[in-house]
């Protein structure tokens, strides 16, 4: 077992069973240190924040804001207010489709691209129906690759927003995000990253990338599920409007009128979810510890070409995608099989992947794959065994089908 792997209590089991967990781009495994984390919690801790006036919520309070330190400090923000908390990146951009709908204007224009996970579509599609804007795609090609000449025949001076993703969730595909929001920065277009996929791939710098908005999810980078972040750029929180109102985003309440709160806290409507912020602080005290990108994360991208080239040599297995970009996402199918039937297989074999269109139907239809894919994607506690197991699983489940 690798010295990472010691961390994970479920690779542990997973290893005594002789299964391999393939499904990291739907969520992660969790460290050792999110269940103590957790325990404490509710052991030891058990109370709200920003709310009491006694140690206990004064003490969670603390914690909970040096969290949001944490992740200011993890993504390379100016300042930690520029740290929203959210349930998910789903929350976070719909989040940003409400806040900055006023800031629109009948006509005006937002792009997309063709590789968007649902998330990063469905949102603005409601904001372009209330608001009567017109929603723009970048395309995509046959090798996964967003096709840049398409920027300038797209963009207008009605272009007000761009959204798009730093890495495909359903191939793997890394978009030249410095690139693209400099594009975009010429234009004074305003740019969301979507960064779900990013966060245990490479180092996020905000400042650096130079995007106004960007979005990930904690249970993606080994945190537990419900805790999402969104950084917004300080010079456009007043752009944005509350989309929930409640306790703990006001200064002061009448019976016609109230005050809300400076940003962040205006933003955070209600009670949070407390014990997961504080177990993703325990997450990046984690990674930290284990000089995660420098050490550990360089694993994924050689175990994905050893996958894929395994898999070219199945007959009948094709490899979906080519883009050199590609770090820790492998799409294959297998030919005349529906995908569904296939990922059965595997799973029956004993390892996790996920088949079909992964929240990425446009991207799909595309690429004229009716059933999708079948999707394997690893992190830094796989190995080669697990490629193995997943080898063997597609072979046997070809005998099976074909």
């Amino acid at each position: 077992m690798s010295d990472i792997q010691k961390y994970f209590p479920q690779i542990q089991y997973l290893k005594k069973q002789k299964q391999a967990y393939l499904d990291n781009a739907a969520t992660t495994l969790k460290p050792q240190c999110v269940l103590d984390t957790l325990t404490r919690f509710y052991k030891e801790q058990v109370s709200n924040v920003h709310r009491g006036d006694h140690y206990l919520s004064d003490e969670l309070t603390l914690s909970y804001e040096n969290t949001r330190a944490q992740i200011q400090k993890w993504i390379k923000a100016e300042r930690a207010d520029e740290i929203i908390f959210t349930k998910s990146t789903t929350e976070g951009i719909n989040f940003l489709s409400f806040a900055l709908e006023n800031t629109f204007q009948e006509g005006d224009e937002i792009l997309l691209t063709e590789m968007e996970h649902h998330s990063n579509i469905l949102p603005w599609q409601a904001l372009a129906k209330r608001k009567k804007l017109k929603l723009k795609f970048l395309p995509v090609d046959e090798r996964g690759e967003l096709i840049l000449s398409q920027w300038e025949l797209l963009v207008s001076k009605k272009t007000k927003l761009f959204s798009f993703t730093c890495y495909s969730n359903a191939l793997g595909t890394r978009n030249p995000v410095e690139k693209l929001i400099t594009w975009a920065k010429d234009k004074n277009i305003l740019t969301v990253v979507d960064a779900a996929q990013t966060m245990t791939v490479e180092p996020v710098n905000v400042q650096k990338m130079g995007c106004d908005f960007l979005a990930f999810s904690g249970h993606k980078l080994f945190a537990p599920t419900g805790v999402g972040i969104l950084y917004v750029k300080k010079a456009h929180y007043e752009k944005l409007r509350p989309w929930q109102l409640g306790g703990g985003m006001v200064t002061d309440v009448d019976l016609s009128s109230y005050e809300q709160a400076d940003p962040p806290q205006c933003f955070e409507a209600g009670t949070p979810p407390i014990e997961g912020v504080l177990a993703f602080g325990s997450v990046l005290d984690f990674l930290s510890e284990q000089n995660f990108f420098k050490n550990i994360a360089d694993n994924k991208s050689s175990l994905l070409h050893y996958a894929g080239e395994e898999l070219k040599k199945i007959p009948g297995v094709e490899v979906i995608g080519s883009s050199p970009t590609r770090v820790n996402i492998l799409s294959f199918i297998l030919k005349s099989v529906h995908c569904r039937d296939l990922g059965q297989l595997i799973s029956q074999a004993g390892v996790a992947v996920r088949s079909g269109h992964h929240c990425c139907l446009p991207l799909m239809k595309r690429l004229n794959l009716p059933s999708g894919t079948v999707r394997a994607s690893f992190s830094v506690y796989n190995d080669e065994q697990d490629v193995e197991l997943l080898i063997s699983a597609v072979k046997k489940a070809k005998s099976i089908l074909l």
